[in-house]
């Protein structure tokens, strides 16, 4: 509607050739008059008289009185009204929000009250005690029993008005020196002498209300500039113009706009009319952003290389469309941009420089922006650059702390930091990033100290109120988190980006409950729509340290602070017991993410049936090494708590094959008069039931019951990062699972014609992984030793290590590419590889050592996910010799003491793997693997197949997982 683009005038014109003539009706009405209102004097009076005929037609309606009440505050005779009216409105449960914050207004604009007026003020505070500003006006109001706006009365032909208004000037002048300067608390100080001589000063609001904006109060700032368009004033147009530019501070396009519209054509500036034209144009550029966060981006970035050849004379709108290209995601465009603008001037002029950057601060080109700076620095600059050129500068040195910490330089990123501690004490930027400092350098209760002086002066700030939870979500402090978390819900309960922020903390937690709830609701606000970190030195140590203008590394000729990358990691303080000193206070994702969340969680959260079927297949001699496994796995997950509760049922057949008579050994014919009566084939099922959450994975359950032995089996996992930025991992993984290399090492074999039985062999122990991501490439390794018994088998033990490092080649939302290399090593204390009496039928040798390059290509879309991934390199083993009998040495020694010879063996490796995941229907899936490989099986090769149903209890919609981790046997490999 025009109303809602603020095209007033001509949304009233609209209205009335709607009515015709008529008298407007219903709620309509209440939006032309709530129009009207906002038009010039004559709609004042007239949206007040039709918002008074309706209201006695609909006197229950409280919608109506609302729009009354707030158009009875535009003018000083009706206000005292439109005050009561609201107040009579606030416990309404529909209207009392609404009305409560239009009543407060209402009394602001009063300014101080006559004694007739008191009643109403104490009214308000009776609910509102906090309210310091109310309560000042009436004290003032007590104080004096008479309005202060004799100054305003007597302006013309009072002997005391020059001499105020040039005490006002010249207070006026001091702050905007403060300014220049970044003596906050120094101009603010001028800007309050000068309102007080000079109430009407728009400038002098404006700048009082950007430093209220600075310090976090955005309330007193509006309420310091909202309140003058409707003050009586000879200075009307500075007025409307000032509110105008601060409305576009705020990003406020659309009431900058309604501002403008107000001020009569022949009254214009040019700076009027060109800040008329970058809202015009902003329009544009909110849509080509609104476009590309549909998924349309070539379409908004289209429409942006429109705008560019107007933006080149136009510095303003340069620096827009700039500030646009980064937001998109596309620096090398917004540089460009600026550079074509900037050498429109030789030489470029200092406002273009100042604005260049601000854009080389976003696109993290932080060594030309040190440069420029320095440029800048040489200039003679206003007063007004020169608070410019301090407030780039200071976001320069904090960016160039935060660098520093995230190289795991903290020497050097405190040092940093310091001369801004000094400068500004109380800024929660600083503080922040000096709390992060301690955390890195594993100082987090110093850290949460700081976040808790923070909150303490900044309790409705929701960037210290997330930070704050992050660290206590890393210190395990789930009390306080939550308490955090809270807090910024209430603080901004329909704001869907911080909604959608606090769900993914929840869900780092573990919480997926709560995350659940949050995403959904984070997701029914939204409108409709079509960084690296390296290794911290551990032995590094921050002093704590009483803070000064330190000797920071400089540019030459210069203060400007020499960029991150060009600063060494400094030698390490000694640690220090003393207290940090300084005085005062301490201080949106896309819907499409948010459906990508949503979507993960019930993904991980939705009860679930799967049944499938995997063959695998080794070869080997018939009826020993040989193995056909054939397994039908059921699984049913329901959601329990925050995790899953997991039921598993898998029969499982093993067919070693008809005996086939060996040829190796030093006693052959021993071997096969054991072997040609043991049995060939197995069945049984499995059972487990365990329980998954973040971070935690438990189970238990027993090989298959019907085997020759049945074994318990069962595990606890354990992995999460290590660090704040998630870059360092562990995982820890106890556990006791069947070897399943063949028939006799799974199930246990029995000789018909003696009785023996044995097999059935447990690998028992423990592994211990952790991995670094490097930002595009990461290591890892692991290292792990096991117990490995079997019934009537030989003990042995296992060794296991493995290590190696990852490149992503590239990686994408639906797509990525991952090669690197890996080595792998395992040593048995024995060799058991053989199957007489005490052998484990299981590849044992002393030492086997792989290196391979492993390649792994996943990619999903919204009904398709698949994995492909191939290992290819070299590997070696060599077993030692065994006895027949390791078990019995009467046997051994009957039988003439045989033994299974020693053996070296090299040559290629490779594993091939495929794997994919089809949504047949929104609750239903279809997958697929198949793998072959002869690594790490001795003399055997492999190979296996599967495919499986999933049925989902919650419909699933969104890009199926990436990468892929299809469903497999429980006793898989």
């Amino acid at each position: 509607m025009l109303a809602a683009s603020n095209k007033i005038d001509e949304a009233v014109a609209q209205y009335n050739i709607l009515f015709a003539g008529k008298e407007p009706q219903g709620s309509l009405a209440i939006e032309y008059y709530a129009a009207l209102s906002h038009t010039n004097v004559n709609g004042v009076i007239n949206a007040r008289t039709g918002l008074e005929r309706i209201s006695k037609q609909y006197p229950q309606n409280n919608a109506i009185k609302l729009e009354l009440g707030k158009t009875l505050l535009l003018q000083e005779n009706t206000r005292l009204g439109g005050i009561e009216l609201l107040s009579k409105l606030a416990n309404d449960p529909v209207v009392g929000s609404d009305a409560s914050e239009s009543w407060r207004l209402g009394l602001i604009w009063y300014k101080i009250p006559q004694r007739n007026a008191f009643p109403i003020f104490e009214t308000y505070l009776k609910v509102h005690p906090d309210d310091a500003e109310v309560r000042a006006l009436l004290n003032a109001g007590i104080k004096q029993q008479s309005s202060n706006a004799i100054l305003s009365q007597d302006k013309k032909g009072s002997g005391g008005f020059d001499d105020n208004s040039s005490r006002a000037a010249d207070a006026f002048d001091a702050a905007k020196k403060a300014l220049a300067i970044g003596d906050d608390i120094g101009a603010r100080a001028a800007l309050d002498k000068s309102l007080k001589l000079d109430p009407d000063n728009p400038w002098a609001r404006l700048a009082l209300a950007r430093l209220d904006i600075k310090s976090g109060q955005e309330r007193a700032a509006k309420d310091l500039m909202y309140t003058m368009p409707y003050r009586s004033s000879d200075n009307q147009t500075n007025i409307l113009f000032a509110s105008a530019i601060f409305s576009t501070d705020l990003q406020n396009w659309k009431q900058a706009q309604v501002f403008l519209s107000k001020i009569p054509n022949k009254d214009r500036t040019k700076d009027m009319q060109d800040l008329q034209n970058t809202l015009k144009v902003r329009d544009e550029i909110d849509h080509a952003v609104a476009l590309s966060k549909q998924g349309r981006k070539p379409e908004g970035l289209a429409l942006l290389n429109q705008l560019e050849p107007a933006s080149i004379s136009n510095p303003v709108l340069s620096n827009l469309l700039a500030n646009t290209y980064i937001e998109l995601n596309e620096p090398k465009h917004s540089l460009k941009l600026m550079r074509q603008a900037i050498a429109t001037n030789t030489p470029p002029k200092t406002d273009d420089l100042l604005a260049y950057v601000g854009i080389l601060l976003r696109a993290k080109e932080d060594a030309e922006a040190a440069s420029v700076l320095a440029t800048l620095q040489q200039r003679k600059l206003s007063a007004t650059e020169r608070s410019s050129f301090n407030d780039l500068l200071f976001t320069y040195s904090l960016q160039q702390a935060d660098q520093l910490r995230a190289q795991g330089n903290l020497v050097a990123a405190e040092d940093r930091l310091a001369p801004l501690l000094v400068e500004r004490p109380n800024d929660p930027l600083v503080i922040t990033s000096l709390a992060a400092v301690y955390q890195s350098s594993g100082q987090d209760k110093k850290a949460l100290d700081l976040y808790q002086q923070l909150i303490q002066k900044n309790p409705d700030n929701i960037d210290i109120q997330l930070g704050a939870a992050r660290l206590a979500v890393r210190m395990n402090n789930a009390d306080f988190a939550n308490e955090r978390l809270q807090k910024v819900l209430t603080l901004a309960p329909k704001d869907p980006d911080v909604i959608a922020t606090v769900a993914r903390i929840y869900r780092s937690e573990g919480k997926n409950q709560e995350a659940e709830a949050l995403f959904e609701r984070s997701l029914s606000l939204m409108p409709p729509s079509a960084n690296n970190s390296l290794a911290v030195n551990p032995n590094q140590q921050l002093a704590s340290k009483q803070f000064t203008a330190n000797s920071v590394p400089m540019i030459q000729d210069s203060t400007v602070p020499l960029p991150a990358s060009s600063v060494m990691v400094a030698s390490v303080n000694p640690v220090s017991n003393k207290t940090v000193y300084y005085q005062g206070a301490i201080p949106s994702d896309s819907q499409r993410l948010v459906m990508a969340d949503l979507n993960e969680i019930k993904q991980e959260r939705s009860a679930n049936i799967t049944l499938g079927t995997q063959i695998r297949n080794r070869s080997g001699n018939a009826g020993t090494s040989q193995l056909s496994d054939i397994e039908t796995p059921l699984e049913i997950s329901l959601p329990a708590g925050n995790g899953k509760a997991i039921v598993q049922v898998t029969p499982v057949f093993l067919n070693a094959g008809s005996f086939t008579p060996i040829t190796y050994g030093s006693n052959p014919a021993a071997i096969n008069n054991v072997l040609s009566q043991v049995q060939t084939t197995a069945s049984g099922v499995g059972l487990s039931v365990g329980y998954k959450t973040k971070g935690v994975a438990i189970d238990v359950g027993t090989t298959p019951v019907g085997f020759t032995y049945s074994n318990f089996t069962g595990g606890i996992k354990l992995d999460g990062p290590i660090d704040e930025a998630k870059t360092l991992s562990y995982s820890v993984n106890l556990s006791s699972r069947p070897v399943t290399d063949s028939l006799l090492s799974f199930s246990g074999i029995k000789n018909t014609a003696t009785g023996n039985q044995w097999g059935g062999v447990m690998a028992s122990g423990g592994r211990l992984g952790l991995s670094k991501d490097l930002g595009g490439y990461g290591l890892y390794g692991s290292a792990g030793f096991y117990a490995v018994d079997g019934h009537n088998v030989a003990s042995n033990t296992r060794r296991e290590f493995g290590a190696g490092t990852y490149i992503n080649i590239f990686k994408r939302p639906d797509s990525e590419l991952t090669t690197g290399l890996n080595y792998t090593n395992l040593s048995y204390q024995q060799n058991l590889f053989n199957f007489t009496y005490g052998q484990g039928g299981y590849f044992s040798p002393q030492q086997y050592n792989a290196l391979t390059i492993p390649i792994v290509w996943s990619a999903s879309s919204e009904k398709l996910s698949y994995q492909l991934r191939a290992a290819v390199g070299y590997q070696g083993y060599s077993q030692n010799s065994s006895s027949y009998f390791p078990t019995n040495s009467a046997l051994q020694s009957a039988s003439g003491n045989p033994m299974y010879p020693s053996q070296i063996s090299t040559g290629a490796a490779y594993n091939l793997a495929a794997g994919s995941e089809y949504q047949v229907a929104p609750k239903l899936f279809l997958g697929a693997t198949a793998q072959t490989d002869n690594t790490a099986t001795g003399s055997w090769h492999q190979w296996g197949a599967g495919i499986y149903l999933r049925y989902s209890f919650d419909s699933i919609s969104g890009l199926m997982p990436l990468p892929l981790k299809p469903f497999t046997s429980p006793y898989g490999q």
